[in-house]
């Protein structure tokens, strides 16, 4: 949607939801030919089970501002969930701001900060979290 000829948003929201069927049964003879001990290979085989269901939102949200040919910045946000690898799934918080500023004909700077906040259940069924933060300078140049 464009705001104004200087300023576009974007949005988007819904539900996901996330479902397993009684569990997946990994099969259990290659499990066997592990020759794990009783204890670790039921710990294996409860990883490799998707038992836990999730009913949630998502929303993705964009704000795009161009003040003057010269300037651009932007902010996102989004919370979605993904299918996991050891976990059934897990929940991505995300926001970024990114901004360009051309400072010559051919040369642009640009700073760009990201958050992400990610949340999953580990293997006993405890809440994880994993934060990551990132910030970038970039000097973008194009010689024709």
């Amino acid at each position: 949607m464009a705001d104004s000829e200087f300023t576009n948003l974007y949005l988007e929201g819904g539900y996901q939801g996330l479902h397993y069927d009684n569990g997946s049964d990994y099969n259990n003879a290659q499990i066997d030919q592990l020759n794990l001990s009783a204890s670790d290979a039921a710990s294996v085989q409860s990883v490799l089970q998707d038992n836990e269901n999730l009913d949630s939102y998502y929303i993705k949200f964009e704000i795009d501002n161009r003040p003057s040919e010269f300037f651009r910045h932007r902010l996102m946000f989004s919370k979605t969930a993904e299918l996991g690898f050891d976990s059934n799934f897990y929940e991505l918080w995300n926001v970024e701001y990114d901004a360009d500023w051309k400072v010559f004909d051919h040369v642009e700077l640009g700073p760009t900060i990201f958050y992400e906040h990610t949340s999953l259940r580990d293997r006993e069924g405890k809440r994880a979290t994993v934060l990551a933060r990132r910030s970038e300078f970039g000097i973008i140049s194009q010689i024709l």
